[in-house]
């Protein structure tokens, strides 16, 4: 949790987004995690609640999809690699992809998940009526899709594995372009 330093008494608590429905999340959901993560994430909305609710303490708190932006390197997180594809694009032309050709991941950039903080953080307490956590969102993409786009500006970047339809699948190793 940080203290936000401009806005006496608040506290802000951010998260990711994961496994959860990916279009039109809902701000009410399942939420079963199993991982350690999952649950302290959950944990800590339950806390922002039990906080606000005990001792009307001013939290806010965000759910953000994965984070891209042009002045970070990737970190090694899933959705990181919607930043490492461009990287690896300029510099060798390439990009070994571990996800599948159509798995499609919330994104937000950078800039976006700030001007949404800052809004948030603004807001006066009584225009805050979840105590848990916010989502947000912006757009999300798969890394077919996303190839597709900087073959346009790199027409001989490839991506492997292969991310043709299944009708043109290549043997294993093959590289797409």
């Amino acid at each position: 949790m940080k203290r936000n330093s401009n806005c006496s008494g608040q506290v802000q608590l951010p998260f990711l987004v994961r496994n959860t429905p990916r279009e039109n999340t809902p701000q009410f959901t399942i939420t079963e995690p199993s991982t350690v993560y999952g649950i302290s994430k959950l944990a800590g909305e339950r806390w922002c609640e039990y906080y606000f609710e005990k001792f009307n303490v001013d939290v806010r708190s965000i759910r953000y999809p994965g984070l891209i932006g042009y002045k970070s390197e990737p970190g090694g997180g899933t959705t990181d690699y919607a930043v490492h594809i461009f990287h690896e694009a300029i510099k060798n032309k390439t990009y070994e992809c571990f996800l599948s050709e159509n798995t499609e991941l919330p994104m937000m950039y950078m800039h976006d998940a700030l001007r949404a903080t800052i809004g948030l953080m603004d807001a006066s307490a009584d225009q805050v009526k979840i105590r848990s956590s916010y989502n947000v969102g912006a757009i999300s993409f798969t890394p077919k899709q996303l190839a597709a786009e900087i073959r346009k500006h790199i027409p001989d970047f490839t991506i492997s594995p292969d991310l043709m339809s299944d009708n043109n699948m290549p043997t294993h190793g093959q590289k797409y372009r």
